[in-house]
């Protein structure tokens, strides 16, 4: 195992075989498997003998949300050593809020040579921790149906191991030499973008361009090729007023009051088309939509409050960063008579992304979510991919799930996406 830390020149090498001052021989495997409630014993031995559905059984058990996901890099990292991949570690930035060191995961089975192709997804989940279990589904009996759930068992641990054991089987079977396929694995996707962004800005990535020729990203889509997916805008809105006693609300100046237009203005405008002054949108993508999903403002019930503050997410479908913000800036004054009372900061990620689809044997889809690709600098001679099995509409919730069936599907499907790489 390799550590290539942020501190060093370059990415260069920092420290070899070591984490803590230990060996990793000397590391035990840490045992996070623990019997599944709710799941018989038949589903018990189904999974007992699958390489693909341990591993995804482990990876969910450890808890790695973002920007604490230590504790499954580490487990990872010496489950690919132990099936002869070379590991490097690359130090990604701790924020602010954790102590807790954290690391890309990049693995090839020979690390003499630099990829064709690269395998990857993400390795943190969003809170809280959900427990793994399986069971059938209440309208189905069978194997292919039954639903293995927890924390990122569809977003997008099922992509960690499928793609692990994709790449398994591709070098055990001789259909890829040892240094035309590698792993990635990133960390912070759920939250910043932080492993994306770290692994697109190092030597690692720079000392691939004559060799790399495409990415095969991990989400899901339902087993369906991403065609493309829309862009991330933020925008932040806030309001100061003047606290006073609630009894005496003349003596204040509320700043909620003053936040709410605009909030209402925001909220909107994804029932608008672009004519009628709502956001850009394409052909492509459809509608840009907008989510207010924080609401912060007061101090008690019985002050006036006097700061308010609310952000939104923006999935952009088309447009300008120009459009965009004059759209917001007209409709918010719509709202108010005379001056504005309320501040706005309009940030901008990225635009739509279009990703390769035409691939035999898969079904295009286009995405509303936004993923690491936004954190990928690459050229037009970059294939890049998205798939992944499950739907996005049960991520993050409370019954996160993906159906076996799905599951083991999705290595044979990359496998195939490899080859349209490697064929090209």
């Amino acid at each position: 195992m390799h550590f290539l830390g942020s501190n060093c020149a370059g990415w260069a090498l920092c420290l070899s075989l070591t984490i803590w001052g230990a060996t990793t021989s000397a590391i035990p495997r840490r045992a996070f498997h623990q019997p599944i409630a709710r799941q018989d014993s038949e589903i018990e031995s189904i999974i007992a003998e699958s390489p693909l559905l341990t591993l995804h059984r482990d990876l969910v058990e450890i808890e790695s949300i973002s920007d604490d996901e230590g504790d499954v890099g580490e487990w990872l990292a010496e489950y690919l050593e132990d099936h002869d991949f070379t590991v490097d570690l690359i130090e990604v930035p701790v924020p602010g809020n954790s102590s807790v060191e954290r690391w890309n995961l990049y693995a090839t089975q020979d690390a003499s040579v630099t990829p064709r192709v690269i395998l990857t997804t993400h390795l943190d989940v969003v809170a809280p921790h959900i427990p793994y279990s399986a069971s059938y589904s209440n309208s189905s009996d069978s194997r292919d149906d039954i639903m293995l759930q927890g924390r990122g068992s569809v977003d997008a641990k099922c992509n960690v191991a499928a793609q692990t054991i994709a790449a398994i089987e591709l070098l055990e079977s001789g259909d890829v030499s040892a240094g035309e396929v590698a792993l990635l694995f990133v960390v912070g996707e759920e939250n910043s973008g932080a492993g994306m962004m770290a692994f697109s800005n190092s030597s690692l990535y720079a000392n691939m361009s004559d060799t790399i020729q495409g990415f095969i990203f991990g989400e899901p889509t339902e087993g369906k090729l991403g065609a493309g997916h829309k862009g991330v805008a933020g925008l932040l809105i806030t309001a100061n007023g003047t606290t006073a006693h609630s009894a005496y609300p003349w003596n204040g100046d509320s700043a909620i009051t003053k936040i709410l237009p605009a909030l209402l203005a925001v909220d909107g405008l994804d029932s608008l088309t672009p004519e009628e002054g709502g956001l850009p949108g394409s052909e492509k993508f459809g509608n840009s939509t907008t989510n207010i999903g924080v609401l912060e403002a007061g101090t008690a019930p019985n002050v006036v409050p006097g700061y308010a503050m609310a952000r939104a997410s923006i999935r952009v479908a088309g447009g300008t960063p120009e459009e965009f913000e004059a759209a917001i800036e007209a409709r918010i004054a719509e709202y108010y008579e005379g001056e504005i009372p309320v501040q706005f900061n309009f940030t901008w990620s990225a635009g739509p992304v279009d990703l390769v689809s035409d691939v035999e044997g898969f079904e295009p889809i286009i995405l509303n979510y936004a993923t690491d690709i936004l954190g990928l600098d690459y050229g037009d001679d970059i294939k890049v991919y998205l798939y992944g099995p499950g739907t996005i509409e049960v991520a993050h919730g409370v019954d996160e799930f993906v159906r076996l069936g799905d599951l083991e599907k999705a290595v044979e499907d990359f496998k195939l996406l490899v080859a349209d790489v490697l064929g090209s």
